[in-house]
């Protein structure tokens, strides 16, 4: 009889709980970056929070692997600029394999004064270092957080349960 009982508890808490689960692990996956990479060109940089960041040269093409976030695989990416707390700096990603994607700024307006660079996180601290290779490694303490108080039923970025959004049709679709 316990047995029974801890099987249909268990099949209830899987059931009931596997969009909470699936949200802590996404949240979770928020928390980092870590990737290396290799192609032509050379840059640094490294951001302490979306607003503060120090940045010098760029690459084409560049192939890179492991994961930003949720994101992850293998990706080209293209990063240029030059930026000393605000400049002109762009990074864009091409998915090869995974889920990765970054497009492109406004190509008629081209490289865009910033300050505050979207791709990076709100809290986000990243460095990254690339001379023909490269790697870049990154923490988001806000993100910590976020996963932390997640298990209390608290969403701070307001990211749980985004997979399951309806998607918006298109206006060619309407």
């Amino acid at each position: 009889m316990r047995l029974a009982t801890f099987g249909v508890a268990t099949i209830a808490l899987i059931c009931g709980c596997s969009g909470y689960l699936r949200n802590r692990a996404s949240d979770f996956a928020d928390i980092a970056r870590l990737n290396v990479g290799g192609g032509y060109g050379a840059s640094i940089d490294a951001s302490v929070t979306r607003y503060v960041r120090v940045s010098v040269g760029g690459y084409e093409q560049a192939v890179k692997a492991g994961f930003v976030g949720r994101q992850g695989w293998l990706w080209k990416e293209r990063r240029q600029g030059a930026a000393l707390v605000a400049g002109y700096a762009e990074t864009s990603r091409e998915g090869i394999r995974g889920n990765v994607s970054l497009p492109p700024p406004d190509t008629e307006k081209g490289l865009q004064l910033w300050y505050a660079d979207k791709e990076r996180g709100t809290t986000e601290i990243v460095l990254s270092f690339f001379l023909l290779a490269g790697f870049e490694v990154g923490i988001d303490p806000g993100q910590i957080l976020d996963f932390l108080v997640g298990w209390a039923g608290v969403d701070i970025y307001g990211d749980d349960n985004a997979a399951r959004k309806p998607r918006q049709a298109s206006p060619a679709e309407r």
